[in-house]
């Protein structure tokens, strides 16, 4: 998973910089390195936590795309 705000930061960055932008995961089945220029993620609205923060339990709509691990490289 993850939220618009992240990928569509890390996409204009690393154009800015002329890097690729590589996400890492880290699953239960494994860890997967995805290039953000070759998914093609579909968008949707989930209500999940504000924050990380274990101590605030506060839910908002986030707006996230699933990546699929077919999409990845195994680190």
């Amino acid at each position: 998973m993850i939220e618009r705000p992240k990928f569509d930061n890390m996409i204009t960055k690393c154009e800015d910089n002329l890097d690729i932008p590589f996400y890492i995961n880290s699953t239960p089945e494994g860890i997967f390195r995805f290039n953000l220029y070759k998914v093609k993620p579909s968008w949707f609205f989930k209500k999940l936590r504000a924050t990380t923060a274990f101590v605030d339990n506060t839910r908002i709509n986030k707006e996230i795309a699933l990546l699929d691990v077919i999409d990845a490289e195994v680190l």
